[in-house]
Formats: C-alpha cells, sequence, structure tokens
C-alpha cells in the first residue's frame, strides 16, 4: 500500500512540477492576475462613486483623514514629552 502511495506522489509531483514550469500557465496565470487587479480597480471606482453619491467620505478621503490623525497623535506625544521634560 505504501509503495503504490509513493508512486502517486511522484506521478502527481512530475505532473504539477511541468505544469507550473510551463510557459502556457505563466501566461494563463498572469492573465489571471492581472483580470484580478482590474476588477478590484473597478470595483474600487464603483464604491467610490456610490460613496459620493450618498454622501459618504470615499476610502481615499479616509486614508487622508487616517494619514492627519496618525500625525497628530506624533505631535501631540512628542509636545507632551517635551512638556513633561520642561515641568519636572
Amino acid at each position: 500500500m505504501e509503495a503504490s502511495k509513493r508512486i502517486w506522489i511522484d506521478i502527481f509531483e512530475n505532473y504539477f512540477t511541468r505544469l507550473f514550469d510551463s510557459a502556457n500557465f505563466a501566461e494563463n496565470f498572469g492573465k489571471l492576475v492581472s483580470s484580478e487587479l482590474e476588477i478590484a480597480k473597478h470595483w474600487n471606482n464603483m464604491t467610490s462613486i456610490l460613496l459620493e453619491s450618498a454622501n459618504m467620505p470615499t476610502k481615499k478621503e479616509m486614508d487622508e483623514v487616517y494619514k492627519e490623525l496618525h500625525s497628530l497623535r506624533k505631535r501631540v506625544a512628542k509636545l507632551e514629552k517635551i512638556a513633561n521634560k520642561g515641568g519636572t
């Protein structure tokens, strides 16, 4: 039984190695990834349009808010550090 498992494993390993090493697989996989990126781009555009039409912030606007919040937190921490040094 163990020998037959080993034979099947070897057959599948050889088959998949040939499949993944083939130019056809690489080309098709590249097309798949490109299509997925294109779909994601269109989905993001549609989401932005829907959010804008509902008068809600878009992802880009929220990213800007998060960046500003991060910057403000750093500034506050720096100012608190300076204030604590001056108070002691």
